[in-house]
């Protein structure tokens, strides 16, 4: 398995829907986030890839910090298409990153399975989700309850292959400007391609800031347990069709 971790440290001014614009505080949340998730043991490969062409110099004691606890963690950086995420919006930017990944990542090359993860934030027992997971399932959560037409594109994970051949340039339908957002796109793709989709084996434990709204991401362990229960009989995955 291969933990991809998207970044934006960077974002052009000029990209709507974006509460968190400075980049010394986005920095600053990128490494403390990176940091506490190599510390949680789940993966011994990380890739961490940012489209604003940051100096990734900041982040190389968490290279060390890595190697100490027997994780190989890959740093990329490319300009990304500035004009195209203000224009089509941040999940344009996203998927953009992931294709950056495909092409040019060593780790990614030595992978059957990966699980993406928006940076800046942490995921509680990240270690025993990941080992619940099964390398030939693709796995998404809804955003919420009331949102099942939608997958939560923060934290996924699917078969490498898979992503290669259903999503990977499908980013450039996201349109934020017309409400249509990567959760929709890909939502729709495992419509179209009718893949059978599963939610994740325990519900996510997520924390962190909203870059859209700066809303603070948290939860209460009690409800987890009870959603974790849930989960074993997939309560929390898209509504795609064919499942």
């Amino acid at each position: 398995m291969l933990l991809i971790i998207t970044a934006a440290v960077q974002p052009g001014g000029d990209i709507r829907k974006l509460e968190e614009r400075s980049a010394k505080d986005r920095l600053e949340q990128y490494y403390a986030a990176l940091e506490q998730t190599i510390l949680s043991g789940a993966f011994s490969r990380i890739v961490f890839c940012d489209n604003t062409e940051v100096e990734l110099a900041a982040f190389q004691p968490l290279t060390k910090l890595a190697g100490e606890h027997g994780v190989e963690l890959e740093l990329l950086n490319f300009a990304g298409d500035a004009q195209a995420v203000a224009r089509q919006g941040k999940g344009y930017g996203e998927g953009e990153i992931m294709e950056y990944v495909m092409h040019h990542s060593r780790l990614v090359k030595e992978a059957d399975f990966l699980v993406k993860l928006t940076g800046r934030l942490v995921v509680d027992k990240l270690r025993q989700t990941v080992r619940k997971m099964k390398t030939d399932r693709c796995y998404f959560n809804i955003p919420n309850r009331t949102r099942r037409n939608m997958a939560d594109t923060r934290f996924y994970g699917m078969p490498v292959s898979l992503f290669r051949e259903c999503f990977l340039k499908e980013y450039f339908r996201v349109d934020d400007e017309n409400g249509y957002f990567l959760e929709h796109v890909y939502t729709n793709i495992m419509k179209e391609k009718g893949i059978k989709v599963f939610n994740m084996p325990l519900y996510p434990r997520i924390r962190g800031i909203s870059g859209s709204t700066g809303a603070v991401y948290t939860y209460k362990e009690w409800k987890c347990r009870i959603k974790d229960i849930l989960s074993c009989f997939q309560w929390y995955r898209p509504v795609v069709g064919r499942n």
